[in-house]
């Protein structure tokens, strides 16, 4: 599409100035950025990007550099604040948000947001999308959308997850980079932003053999509810059955997971409940439960496609107390991998499983 044909190219008022487009590599921070054109369900921000408000939501950044392939770098955040604003019944403010994000033509990724992390106020997630060339029209509006991740969940698995996955999950930063033959420019700069070198290293080359489950969140491999701490950016403890799986284009990836049992939690959204997860909140800090490891031949785990609620086939491997779930070569999109045990789960307990590594598996297709 030409700028000459573009919608929307030739309606503005005298009162409007041209929009300034974004230099790459560069970075939009504000609401209030120049080259921030259009938001659509999202509420701009004066020291972040914005705040998403329905189900589907997006933002057009114009970019000088819409000739080229292009790294979006998107930053997340959820956070205490945005649930009680979002829901202040309480309904959805402890089920974990699950969306997908793509920009303009590029592989979507998925996300999972949970802040119950052992302690975590919030949690972040760091999104890395690739953008071919030529898939960014001429007038430069590159478009980064966020859509509910359980809308296609089979109606096993969707009530787990809160209805409308984006809503008020906070957009803090989008960073755009050359891609393609560029990014190797790029690299040694984003390493000098990250806070663990080990991190931007995974993040830069997800061909480097398997990585621990801070490594594999941060680069976008997978996401198992974020990651807590503005210095450390670490995991927290296994919270919750769930995880999503972004594999590479063209490769297995091989994920190591292992599952424990902790006390169920409070339930409810009344004040009373919300008291009462306050109180057991503390004590769990205070007095950690101890968790009681199971087999990796107790258990099983089902894998759906967030694009299309489709079944996807799982090779698992038992090792002791380890599960390797192998998610095969698939351009389909994100994968959502929940666990579950063979036999009933005990009362007044709850399944967990934590990542312990992964990696591609065997050289590209």
């Amino acid at each position: 599409m030409s700028a000459r044909g573009a919608a929307g190219a030739h309606f503005a008022t005298r009162f409007d100035g041209p929009v300034a487009a974004l230099a790459v590599p560069g970075a939009v921070g504000s609401g209030d950025a120049g080259a921030l054109a259009v938001v659509d369900q999202v509420v701009r921000g004066r020291t972040v990007v914005g705040r998403c408000l329905a189900a589907g939501a997006l933002v057009g950044v114009r970019v000088a550099a819409a000739d080229r392939p292009l790294q979006v770098t998107v930053a997340l955040r959820w956070d205490r604040g945005a649930a009680d604003w979002t829901d202040p019944a309480g309904r959805d403010a402890d089920l974990p948000r699950l969306l997908v994000v793509g920009a303009s033509g590029g592989a979507r990724r998925g996300v999972l947001l949970s802040r119950y992390r052992r302690g975590a106020a919030e949690v972040r997630a760091r999104v890395r999308l690739g953008v071919p060339a030529g898939a960014v029209p001429d007038d430069g509006l590159l478009v980064i959308d966020f859509t509910d991740g359980a809308a296609r969940l089979p109606a096993a698995l969707a009530p787990a997850f809160a209805a409308a996955g984006p809503v008020g999950v906070r957009i803090d930063r989008v960073d755009v980079t050359p891609g393609g033959p560029h990014a190797a420019d790029t690299r040694a700069a984003a390493a000098r932003d990250a806070r663990d070198a080990a991190l931007a290293d995974a993040a830069a080359d997800a061909d480097a053999g398997p990585v621990d489950g801070r490594s594999a969140e941060w680069s976008g491999l997978v996401s198992s509810g974020g990651l807590r701490g503005e210095a450390t950016q670490r995991t927290g403890a296994a919270h919750s059955p769930y995880l999503v799986v972004n594999p590479p284009p063209g490769r297995p990836l091989r994920c190591r997971l292992r599952g424990a049992l902790l006390p169920s939690r409070i339930g409810g959204g009344t004040a009373p409940a919300r008291v009462a997860q306050a109180v057991e909140g503390a004590l769990r800090r205070a007095l950690p439960a101890a968790a009681r490891p199971v087999p990796a031949a107790d258990l099983v785990v089902r894998a759906v496609g967030l694009g299309d609620g489709a079944a996807v086939p799982v090779e698992l491997v038992a090792d002791g107390g380890d599960l390797t779930a192998v998610v095969p070569a698939t351009d389909s999109g994100p994968v959502l991998l929940a666990a579950g045990l063979r036999y009933e789960l005990p009362r007044r307990t709850r399944l967990v499983t934590e990542l312990v590594d992964c990696g591609t598996d065997g050289p590209a297709a």
